[in-house]
């Protein structure tokens, strides 16, 4: 028997479509979704169904990542 799945491995974290501790944000348009996934944030189309952005912090320490747990969206569309 070909073992050929052998040769695949993941590289994150395969399906977290959000996290449990995490709530959902909409943005101001409704064509957007925002998720906590685990330590990253991630940005849905919500139209196609796609994850378009995975947002994950920038820290340099080789300590444990933290989950995000909130998410807050403005309900203006003021950019300042």
């Amino acid at each position: 028997m070909v073992k050929a799945y052998l040769r695949y491995e993941p590289a994150a974290v395969f399906g977290v479509v959000a996290s449990v501790e995490s709530n959902v944000c909409y943005d101001n348009t409704g064509k957007l979704l925002f998720t906590g996934a685990l330590e990253q944030l991630c940005v849905w189309n919500l139209k196609q169904g796609l994850c378009i952005k995975a947002l994950a912090s920038s820290t340099s320490s080789s300590g444990p990542k933290s989950a995000a747990s909130a998410i807050a969206c403005s309900p203006s569309s003021d950019s300042t």
